[in-house]
Order: structure tokens, then C-alpha cells, then sequence
């Protein structure tokens, strides 16, 4: 798992220094606030064994037209039924979040992603536990209209082990598949070879 995750990370890190050929973001090139995007999440958590749906949404800042950064919220619609019929608990995170979108001028391109943040199991009997987790993702998206984006991605979710008796064996770690509408807007055409029309 841990192997997982370092290689995705690195994967990332790799495709953002190198973004655009040999111009990085922390070279010559200006670096600025070109927009901003919020948006609804439809989440579909695939750990082994079980499967839950969280719904939510994120709002971001565009910078130089391929990098986002923001803040994204999720929570499950209904309470996640475990395994070895402990008590359903409800879910939510939320956390920061960092996308990589190359070529986003284009109909159809690729984003990478990386968010990590806290998260809250709360029982039925309200028992409560606080955790972290960091899911890296990759994924391709859709420009519908110059404000509208659709994207589906698939990635892995890395959650701390739960230690309260109740949720002990529940690990929420496990891949991912959610599907994305953003909606905002862009600006500051500095590049042509960013434009949007």
C-alpha cells in the first residue's frame, strides 16, 4: 500500500516540475491566478469487501491555466454498513487539495490529483474517531462549455486504521472511481497557447 502511494506521489511531483516541456513552475514563467472552480463530487469507495458512496464538493483556484489548488468536502449519504456486522457509522473528510490539468484549453485532457486531509467516523450510537487520509488520483475531463468541465477519475485512498473497538475493522483504505461537474471560470489570457476559444 505504502509502495502504492509513494509511486503515485512520485508520478505526480514528476508530471508538475516538468509541466509544459522544459519551463517549470518554479522557473521564469509567470506564475498567476488565471481562475477559479467549485464543483459536486460523486465519490464510490471500493475497499475490499465493501462499497460505499460519499457525495460532496470542492472549490479551487486556478493558477498559470494547469494547476489548482483548493479545498474539497465529502460525506456519505448514508451510514456505511462494515463487515462482521458491527454498528453502520457515518463518514465525512475533508482537506486539501492539489490538481495538476495539462492542456486544459483542449475539449479533452488529463488532470492528476492529490488531495490529503481529516476525516470523522461517527456510529450510530454516536461513538466517535478522528483520521487522516491522502488519495492520489488520475483521471481525464471534458470541457462542455468555457464554465462547465465533466470528469470521471479512479485513484486509492490511504486511511489511518481505526482504533476505537466499534470501527477496529473497518478500514476504509481502498480504491476509487467518482465522477466530477465543475463549474467557474478562467481568465487572464497571457498565453495563446492556453486560450480558451
Amino acid at each position: 500500500m505504502k509502495k502504492k502511494f509513494i509511486l503515485l506521489a512520485l508520478i505526480f511531483v514528476t508530471l508538475a516540475l516538468n509541466a509544459q516541456k522544459t519551463e517549470s513552475l518554479f522557473g521564469k514563467r509567470n506564475f498567476k491566478f488565471t481562475g477559479i472552480w467549485g464543483g459536486r463530487t460523486m465519490h464510490f469507495g471500493l475497499p475490499s469487501e465493501r462499497q460505499f458512496y460519499l457525495r460532496g464538493g470542492e472549490i479551487g483556484f486556478e493558477f498559470d491555466k494547469n494547476f489548482i489548488l483548493g479545498w474539497s468536502w465529502q460525506k456519505s449519504k448514508e451510514p456505511i454498513v462494515p463487515i462482521n456486522n458491527q454498528a453502520a457509522f457515518n463518514f465525512k473528510n475533508r482537506g486539501v487539495f492539489m490538481s495538476y490539468v495539462p492542456g486544459s484549453h483542449k475539449v479533452i485532457h488529463p488532470r492528476f490529483n492529490f488531495s490529503a486531509g481529516s476525516s470523522l467516523a461517527t456510529t450510530v450510537d454516536k461513538i466517535k474517531e478522528r483520521g487522516i487520509n491522502f488519495s492520489p488520483s488520475i483521471g481525464i475531463e471534458a470541457n462542455i462549455l468555457s464554465w462547465l468541465k465533466v470528469g470521471a477519475e479512479g485513484g486509492y485512498r490511504i486511511h489511518s486504521d481505526f482504533r476505537t473497538p466499534a470501527l477496529l475493522q473497518n478500514s476504509l483504505s481502498g480504491s476509487f472511481f467518482q465522477i466530477q461537474v465543475r463549474y467557474g471560470a478562467s481568465w487572464n489570457k497571457f498565453n495563446n497557447r492556453n486560450r480558451w476559444d
